[in-house]
């Protein structure tokens, strides 16, 4: 855990900068206690206190502790004299002596910036190493004997948030799947408690839950810049590993349309296909840029190139107070890369943090960008601006179509008639160009990238639902 009181001291053991929960009394004035001295009952236990779970001024009351002695519960498990053997986050190879092998924890600090969280252990090959025990949601070690680590209050610890748990953010693409698992058994109960409402004909409860879901959902649209996803299995139907497409329609059960849960995507090779976005739990695209459907976070510049608002993906740095990065300056490494960041993949809170970039690998991204050479694409509409159908121009300059609204959405192209015009490339999901021969974009982190659609089912399954519900019940 990371959470910090850098300015209470505990008065029971002298501990500067409060590491954890922060206990303090009731009745005595600024009298605090860190967790370890408050379960071993230091100071008096006929005074009440207020938990405070973050560094901040909300606390919660609970009852003086003498009088749930009886509450008292044992802690075991990864604690000094614990003995451990590999657990399921193990990556270390044969440190331990090998597979099976068994050591003793012989001390617990801090793996920054989160708190106890390092734990060292003394194997049977009398080696020593230090691994991760909760650190970024990494467990390395598995108790075959645990040991005591003290006492605790049951009912005076901090209930897990539901909604805290299914927010929390990512650090690497491994970890996304954990959290999606969170988000979907979260929607499942979102999606029983729906169904009650349903057959009791409550719509208080469907507003409210409407309102829950569409404050997290997902928007796909046409213009999104994209590269091949997690569950790609298309060949090089997208002109090869890194080769970029735009987002040209969006699938739906209206007739005329691509089925649900997919897109149909052109390609700055000028190839078309549909590609899935949910449909049987596969997600064939991760998101690029999002600029060229206008997403903004206004009031936020970026620090390096100082572009203001910043379109498109935010990078906002976990170490550093308030700096954050367009997609461009990311991608080019722009400010320390062993630090880790969280990705907004729009203007909401929604937050998702990423591995650092040292640890990533790139990948070379190509298409329509400057010094590209391209002839007219699938859209096309602008006669013979090009000084005909089998001419070939080269990219000035990417820009925005429409000035504001969008960024990244057009090319600026210089003809062989020596004319020069601008063309849509992601603006509305038209695409005027195609490559006659790539330019590369710079690298960018596949894994740092959002999957796109894959937390979109549980708004499309409650849209259907209570959209289902309004010509099937009276209410009075």
């Amino acid at each position: 855990m990371c959470v910090e009181h850098p300015t209470v001291t505990c008065d029971g053991c002298g501990e500067d900068r409060i590491k954890g929960t922060r206990w303090k009394c009731g009745i005595c004035q600024d009298f605090d206690l860190c967790s370890a001295c408050y379960n071993q009952d230091k100071h008096d236990l006929s005074h009440y206190f207020l938990r405070f779970d973050k560094s901040s001024t909300s606390s919660v009351k609970v009852t003086p502790r003498q009088d749930i002695k009886k509450q008292k519960c044992q802690a075991k498990g990864i604690f000094k004299g614990a003995t451990v053997t590999r657990g399921s986050y193990w990556r270390w190879e044969a440190q331990d002596g090998g597979e099976g092998s068994k050591g003793t924890v012989v001390d617990i600090t801090d793996w920054e910036p989160s708190f106890r969280t390092k734990v060292e252990v003394k194997w049977s090959n009398r080696s020593s190493n230090n691994y991760r025990v909760v650190h970024k949601g990494k467990v390395d070690l598995k108790c075959v004997q645990p040991a005591s680590g003290g006492c605790y209050y049951k009912s005076h610890l901090a209930l897990v948030d539901v909604k805290d748990a299914v927010e929390t953010d990512e650090e690497s693409s491994e970890d996304e799947s954990i959290s999606f698992l969170a988000r979907t058994l979260l929607h499942e109960h979102i999606l029983r408690s729906l169904d009650a409402a349903v057959s009791e004909g409550i719509p208080d409860m469907l507003t409210a839950m409407r309102e829950v879901v569409s404050s997290s959902e997902e928007t796909i649209k046409p213009g999104l810049r994209v590269v091949r996803g997690p569950d790609w299995k298309w060949t090089d139907q997208d002109g090869g590993e890194g080769n970029v497409g735009t987002v040209s329609e969006v699938g739906s059960s209206e007739p005329e349309t691509p089925r649900e849960n997919c897109v149909v995507v052109t390609w700055d090779t000028g190839s078309r296909a549909v590609y899935r976005v949910g449909e049987n739990n596969s997600y064939d695209l991760r998101v690029l840029d999002s600029g060229p459907t206008g997403v903004k976070h206004d009031s936020i510049s970026c620090d390096s190139c100082h572009v203001t608002p910043l379109q498109g993906i935010r990078w906002k740095c976990v170490s550093c107070f308030n700096f954050d990065l367009c997609s461009s300056c990311y991608y080019h490494n722009e400010h320390d890369i062993t630090h880790v960041f969280w990705r907004y993949a729009n203007s909401t809170n929604k937050r998702f943090k990423v591995p650092r970039r040292c640890d990533s690998e790139q990948t070379l991204m190509k298409g329509i960008f400057v010094d590209a050479v391209v002839c007219r694409g699938p859209n096309w509409k602008w006669k013979d601006q090009d000084a005909g159908s089998v001419a070939n121009g080269v990219v000035l300059s990417i820009k925005s179509w429409d000035a504001t609204d969008t960024a990244n959405s057009a090319a600026e192209v210089l003809w062989a008639n020596e004319k020069t015009n601008t063309y849509r490339v992601g603006y509305q999901g038209n695409v005027d160009l195609k490559v006659v021969s790539s330019s590369s974009g710079g690298y960018y982190y596949p894994d740092h990238l959002p999957i796109l659609g894959k937390y979109r089912q549980l708004h499309i399954q409650i849209l259907k639902k209570t959209t289902k519900t309004k010509t099937t019940h009276k209410y009075h």
